[in-house]
């Protein structure tokens, strides 16, 4: 199957046959609303925005755990509650593993 390739649509266009349009990404359509300053809005339908959301998660998650795993201070906290069983790091050093956004 091929895929299709967005059709796009100036702001006035896509408003007066919005019906139409929605109609089409309930079906798998993708549009692309060009706005001024150069814009522009991805229209898709609910499940493929979910396929994405879930690949971002999915994606920031490997990115958290690179960053913690590249953390020699996370790591040896880690490693100090591997075997007790029932406890987890502290509040404080869960903060630490994680950090600030860069």
């Amino acid at each position: 199957m091929l895929a299709r390739l967005p059709k796009v649509f100036g702001v006035g266009e896509a408003r007066n046959s919005m019906t139409e349009m929605m109609e089409e990404v309930s079906r798998g359509r993708v549009f692309i609303i060009k706005g001024t300053k150069n814009r522009e809005a991805l229209v898709i339908d609910a499940e493929t925005f979910r396929k994405f959301q879930e690949s971002y998660m999915e994606l920031v998650g490997m990115v958290e755990t690179r960053k913690i795993l590249e953390d020699n201070d996370a790591v040896a906290a880690l490693r100090r509650v591997e075997g007790e069983e029932g406890s987890g790091p502290s509040l404080s050093e869960v903060e630490k593993m994680v950090g600030e956004e860069d």
